[in-house]
């Protein structure tokens, strides 16, 4: 089997930064031992602005015509079993008066490893056959959200569909966040100073619930990405804080990239 993956450099994009990507994803590949064409066929876009997208793809039409809903949005991607194949990755971010400044290069390779996690925590884990060929009838990537049926469809299949949805997991972010969630000078510091990883989904200060826990589905999705990253070799600057108040979270990502990938990242 050839292993083809492609890399699309969009209008104003410095060349540096589609090399970056490159060779962060050459590096990640060449220490994979077990599923060698986990990302065969997939296209990265590297982009300063996501309006510069276009129509190459359903994902980079919809987010090129919704960029402002992701103002603060560094990379993205979809489900690879909604049939999707693209990681985007933006190499700018907006500061005061609204003046775009270029990323340094290792904020995009760690937003790149980032999202290599989200496709990782989506190809990996288990989806139930019936559900997925219901959930491939409903009009994703358009304005039109369908009806009341059809989102919950799309809802139970987002819950039950990744590595971060399995029991396990689930079990270790239950034990992280009951932590994350007591009164401590430590939480609180950590609550104002990691404010994308603490957890707004849900109250965690009263305790955590198991249908809290399935809630919070986004979060264990971004977490689960965010610890990716830092198993690879990643550090954005916060890898200690969150290694710490995410241990048990941490721990199961890094046995999920042995049995999968065979990857020993057990130093990290």
């Amino acid at each position: 089997m050839t292993d083809y993956i492609y890399y699309v450099k969009h209008s104003n994009t410095d060349d540096k930064y589609k090399d970056a990507v490159k060779n962060r994803v050459t590096a990640f590949k060449n220490e994979i031992k077990k599923n060698k064409f986990f990302l065969n066929n997939f296209t990265f876009h590297i982009c300063d602005s996501f309006k510069t997208l276009g129509n190459k793809s359903k994902l980079t039409k919809y987010v090129s015509e919704h960029s402002d809903q992701f103002f603060y949005t560094g990379g993205m991607t979809a489900s690879f079993k909604e049939g999707t194949s693209d990681i985007i990755i933006k190499t700018s971010k907006d500061s005061v008066f609204n003046i775009s400044v270029d990323k340094q290069i290792s904020d995009v390779t760690q937003a790149t490893m980032h999202e290599i996690g989200h496709q990782f925590d989506d190809q990996f884990g288990y989806c139930d056959p019936k559900l997925l060929r219901e959930v491939k009838k409903l009009p994703l990537w358009t304005d039109d959200e369908g009806t009341k049926e059809q989102q919950k469809l799309y809802d139970t299949f987002l819950k039950n569909k990744d590595l971060s949805d399995s029991n396990e997991f689930k079990k270790a972010w239950k034990q992280d966040v009951q932590n994350l969630g007591k009164s401590s000078l430590s939480n609180f510091l950590f609550k104002h100073r990691h404010i994308d990883y603490y957890v707004f989904d849900v109250d965690i200060t009263d305790g955590v619930t198991d249908y809290e826990v399935e809630e919070a589905d986004s979060h264990r999705n971004e977490i689960f990405a965010q610890l990716f990253s830092y198993a690879m070799g990643e550090d954005d600057g916060q890898k200690e804080a969150i290694v710490e108040k995410y241990s048990n979270c941490y721990r199961m990502v890094k046995l999920y990239i042995k049995k999968y990938l065979g990857i020993d990242v057990k130093n990290n």
